[in-house]
């Protein structure tokens, strides 16, 4: 009989190589995105925030300065 854990729990397993294919993929994004954004880093950005059900505005360096503190937290975690 399985536990309410084993029934309530998704199991995801990856490899290393799913892992680096993961990274991979974020630095394009984050490479596209600097590509595009690097030289106006003032300019800002409007937009809902979904988890907080409320419009937010951000600068273009505020945005990137966010995602790679959240990058750098996730693969230190790893």
């Amino acid at each position: 009989m399985r536990s309410s854990r084993e029934t309530t729990e998704t199991s995801l397993t990856c490899t290393v190589q799913d892992i680096r294919n993961l990274f991979s993929e974020v630095d394009e994004m984050v490479e596209r995105f600097l590509q595009e954004y690097s030289y106006r880093p003032d300019e800002r950005i409007a937009g809902e925030i979904l988890s907080l059900h409320a419009q937010k505005e951000y600068s273009i360096l505020q945005l990137i300065t966010h995602v790679m503190t959240h990058e750098f937290h996730h693969k230190g975690q790893i």
